[in-house]
């Protein structure tokens, strides 16, 4: 148990994975931890592409490398794979289980204007940025789509959570200063853990604070996950609420994004109408999607029709009749016999290829959902 709870820890914070995202070398780390090691590259020594193929080296070549040592990025400013790291007196930071994680980029002052209703808005990630695995310290690049582009482990989040309750660790209040003792109650709105001295010094049932509801610590560590968000929020602005909808990119932005980030010269939308209008093409698809299978259902039928027009003519000795648009076939038992497997195998691939037809359609209306869902950031219930 001791060896899996290693597993399921985060490289860089040495804590249990929160939000993990699957890096290109098929490493994972945590979403804040992403953004913290984040080191902006300058124009001049831009990392070379995780995917180059002037490196010679494939994706498995990089995770064998993950045992052997690496010569000191301080000394170069460069990393093991080529791409600018740090300035050359920076050192290596050391996370908490042993692995060696490059500092992060030097925290830029936020912003002094703010939108109004929008303040408290922190910078957004740098174009020229890199991220280097703390694990096998392979420097990959950005795209414009910053760690949006990097896809969600939920198979891992959903590892962590089963094993975290199945461990029942108790859980540490969040305010004590020194030994953190063993808290009682989390509160859902503050989303804090409180101990009952500090609940009791922190969070008084009094004033605003009592409308507040209080929970079990085993029941809140599950809701903090299983919860949905109410708002979401930019990915590069984590204060920005999602208002707009960029019509080039096919993607939510907020106004901070229209105001320093590309999307200021493309074509953006209000959000709701989108939404209304995608929702609008997704009913009209499963509309066409009705529409296809009941035109299926009627082939079947034409099918069980045909099957009953090849029949044999009433009587003993007398000829046999199949009357299937090709004619009449007066042949004896053998010929009638062959015509018939015929037949039947001919209708049997007919179905075949009409049901690898509409499988394939019903594949691509479902990734089309898929891909505007993932667009919008809504659950499958609100479409």
């Amino acid at each position: 148990m001791d060896e899996m709870e290693e597993e399921l820890k985060c490289p860089v914070c040495g804590s249990f994975f929160r939000e993990p995202i699957i890096l290109p070398c098929s490493h994972n780390i945590c979403l804040a931890c992403a953004r913290n090691i984040l080191v902006q590259t300058p124009d001049a020594a831009s990392p070379q592409s995780s995917r180059a193929s002037g490196s010679g080296l494939s994706d498995y070549d990089y995770l064998d490398l993950d045992k052997m040592s690496l010569y000191s990025e301080a000394d170069s400013g460069y990393g093991s794979y080529g791409g600018f790291v740090s300035a050359p007196t920076t050192p290596c930071q050391k996370s908490p289980n042993g692995v060696r994680v490059f500092p992060p980029a030097v925290p830029q002052p936020p912003a002094q204007h703010h939108l109004i209703g929008h303040p408290g808005s922190l910078p957004p990630i740098p174009r020229n940025s890199c991220i280097t695995c703390p694990q096998c310290h392979r420097s990959l690049n950005l795209d414009e789509r910053g760690l949006r582009g990097f896809a969600k482990n939920r198979v891992l989040e959903g590892v962590v959570d089963r094993y975290q309750q199945s461990k029942a660790a108790a859980l540490k209040c969040q305010l004590c200063e020194k030994s953190p003792k063993e808290a009682t109650v989390m509160c859902e709105q503050c989303d804090v853990f409180y101990c009952d001295p500090c609940r009791l010094r922190c969070h008084p049932p009094r004033g605003p604070l009592a409308k507040h509801r209080l929970v079990p610590p085993a029941h809140g560590r599950v809701s903090r996950r299983t919860s949905p968000r109410k708002i979401s929020t930019c990915t590069e602005h984590e204060l920005e609420n999602l208002s707009m909808y960029c019509v080039q990119c096919k993607m939510p932005v907020c106004y901070q994004c229209l105001e320093e980030g590309k999307h200021g010269t493309h074509e953006v939308k209000a959000l709701g109408a989108m939404w209304k209008l995608h929702k609008g093409q997704l009913s009209q698809a499963l509309n066409i999607l009705s529409d296809r299978a009941t035109e299926a259902k009627e082939f079947l039928v034409q099918l069980r029709n045909m099957v009953q027009h090849i029949q044999p003519a009433d009587g003993p000795g007398r000829p046999l009749l199949v009357t299937s648009g090709w004619g009449t076939l007066k042949e004896n038992g053998v010929e009638f016999e062959a015509c018939l497997v015929a037949q039947c195998d001919a209708l049997i691939d007919a179905l075949n290829r009409r049901k690898a037809q509409l499988l394939t359609r019903v594949n691509k209306e479902h990734e089309h959902k898929l891909k505007v869902r993932r667009h919008f950031g809504s659950s499958p219930g609100d479409f």
